[in-house]
């Protein structure tokens, strides 16, 4: 479990399936069963073909690469206070051209800066912040030594 004080994420009957499959360090992202687009963060509608049904969670690989990504220096998001200073990265998943998460990772070492690039491949890990959450984070791939 981490040392660091955590934001705990506002879950949701939205999006309680994601949070709940993170809790067996299972990835699952919202899919419409229409038109098989994913998207993230769950929505009450398709973001393609507007559909209202059949908006389930499925498993992915977890392998995503960096878009982009921010170094944080200031406390000033609620439940990150004590991590500064720490990156926001912003990974695309291998399932799906435009389909973004966000990640963290807490700290600033050498070794991370010196592998942060656009295109880094990564892979998704779980982060057992306590025994009621799972939060699904990023780091990079093992090939990416």
């Amino acid at each position: 479990m981490t040392s660091v004080r955590r934001a705990r994420p506002a879950a949701d009957a939205l999006t309680k399936p994601f949070w709940e499959s993170a809790q067996r360090h299972v990835l699952a992202v919202q899919r419409c069963g229409t038109c098989a687009t994913y998207q993230h963060p769950p929505q009450p509608q398709c973001q393609r073909c507007r559909s209202t049904s059949r908006l389930d969670f499925e498993p992915v690989s977890g392998v995503a690469r960096v878009v982009t990504w921010t170094r944080v220096c200031q406390g000033v998001v609620a439940g990150f206070e004590s991590a500064v200073p720490y990156f926001n990265v912003v990974v695309e998943l291998a399932e799906q051209s435009g389909l973004y998460m966000v990640t963290d990772y807490l700290g600033t070492d050498a070794a991370f800066v010196d592998r942060l690039r656009v295109g880094a491949p990564m892979q998704v890990t779980f982060e057992e912040v306590d025994p009621e959450l799972t939060l699904p984070q990023f780091r990079f791939a093992k090939d990416d030594a």
